[in-house]
């Protein structure tokens, strides 16, 4: 089976550092509905996460560019 990619990055979140001195580490929140089943994140720096609200920590300092979209059972 070939799943097709996900839609456009559409969906709201939040971020806030977990790490208050070094500030590489990160906890992304959906803003999504209930009904949302899955969850494509793209960080910008060649990794993803299907996980709700991922913790992710980045390499090197820099400006990054992150994707959140979701697939929701309503589609």
């Amino acid at each position: 089976t070939v799943n097709p990619p996900p839609p456009a990055c559409d969906a709201s979140f939040t971020v806030s550092p977990t790490d208050s001195v070094f500030m590489t580490n990160y906890q992304f929140h959906a803003l999504q509905n209930d009904s949302t089943t899955e969850h494509f994140w793209n960080f910008g720096d060649g990794t993803i996460s299907n996980d709700a609200s991922p913790v992710h920590s980045f390499d090197s300092s820099g400006v990054y560019t992150i994707c959140h979209t979701v697939i929701s059972s309503i589609n």
